[in-house]
């Protein structure tokens, strides 16, 4: 039997809370943890410090998520606790990648704001039969207490220890929730003033098309060997786990797999122009900015609907996507000199 486990790092009263009432509701849905008891030996390994596993541990969702899962913990050094968030995050996903690697178990990199749709755990246990040593894939940030309040009109038992919540109903819940920043990754935004991880184009008030410039590692195999890997913070699993490159692969399918972020005020970009960004700024943004690999990733895209969509409208958006992905790949060719006087034309 193939072995998994799922991690994430939580500590704070906020953290916990949203662990608590969001992603555990959200593994035990139908399709989530409970169909994947008997199919693989899991273990949800919990970082945290002593005070918040006290009131883990007393959770209601908790103790019923211990009738399909094995819950281990690894506490956090409270002289841990004066590194920046970044820098703890990175040494509990050091301790994470080396517990999969001794057990030979596959890797779930989760967040404790993260909620996920039914039949995404599932998914993952297909693709782990499948033998996939790497999926990637990203969340849609929407606003916590307009997700809730969606979620409450449309008659879904938040009371409940669990939350089942398909892919179709998830999305209607996002694009009646984003968050303000998630807003701002609309082409057509005049709010379109950051340089996103996502680019977004609306298809109409049901649907959007998202083309990734970043993506997160859902599920790994760590291997015994590491590789040097230049990218961004989240590349770093890979590297550590010697994932190579061509391992990769994606969920793009809203259908199997969803995740949304859960997150509130306290969610910031740190990356802003002041102002809105023209297709122009943005290739020239990605070719300064990223690296090889995120260029060559670009043309991964995700079409989230809430209903069936005609051929002619998607046809329609992705279009556009392509329009943009060809002027970025052609900036990205560019030598620096040639950029320049570029530059200055525009």
């Amino acid at each position: 039997m193939n072995n998994l486990v799922i991690t994430l790092a939580v500590w704070g009263e906020r953290y916990r809370n949203r662990f608590l009432n969001w992603t555990v509701k959200s593994l035990l849905s139908n399709n989530n943890i409970p169909r994947s008891f008997g199919v693989l030996e899991c273990t949800l390994l919990i970082i945290t410090t002593s005070i918040d596993r006290e009131e883990i541990d007393r959770n209601r969702s908790i103790k019923e998520l211990k009738k399909f899962i094995k819950i281990q913990y690894e506490e956090i050094k409270p002289e841990e606790n004066a590194f920046s968030k970044y820098s703890l995050l990175s040494n509990c996903h050091d301790f994470a990648i080396n517990f999969a690697r001794i057990r030979n178990s596959w890797l779930m990199i989760t967040n404790p704001d993260s909620f996920y749709s039914d039949g995404s755990i599932l998914e993952l246990v297909t693709r782990i039969q499948l033998n996939q040593t790497c999926v990637m894939s990203t969340a849609i940030s929407v606003d916590e207490l307009r997700f809730e309040k969606w979620l409450y009109e449309n008659e879904f038992k938040l009371e409940k220890p669990s939350l089942s919540i398909s892919s179709r109903d998830l999305i209607k819940a996002i694009i009646n929730s984003f968050h303000t920043q998630e807003q701002k990754s609309f082409f057509d935004s005049t709010d379109f003033t950051v340089h996103p991880s996502q680019i977004h184009w609306r298809i109409d008030d049901t649907a959007f098309l998202s083309r990734i410039a970043h993506r997160c590692p859902i599920l790994i195999k760590p291997s015994g060997s590491r590789f040097e890997l230049r990218s961004t913070y989240d590349d770093s699993y890979l590297e550590q786990s010697g994932i190579p490159l061509d391992k990769i692969e994606y969920i793009t399918d809203s259908d199997k797999f969803l995740c949304a972020h859960i997150v509130g005020d306290d969610y910031q970009e740190t990356y802003s122009l002041g102002k809105p960004v023209s297709i122009i700024e943005f290739a020239k943004w990605l070719k300064r900015s990223s690296d090889v690999y995120h260029r060559h990733h670009l043309n991964k895209e995700y079409i989230f609907h809430c209903s069936n969509l005609t051929s002619k409208v998607v046809k329609r958006i992705k279009f556009k996507s392509h329009i943009f992905i060809l002027i970025s790949k052609i900036i990205s060719l560019l030598p620096h000199k040639a950029l320049k006087m570029l530059s200055k034309v525009l």
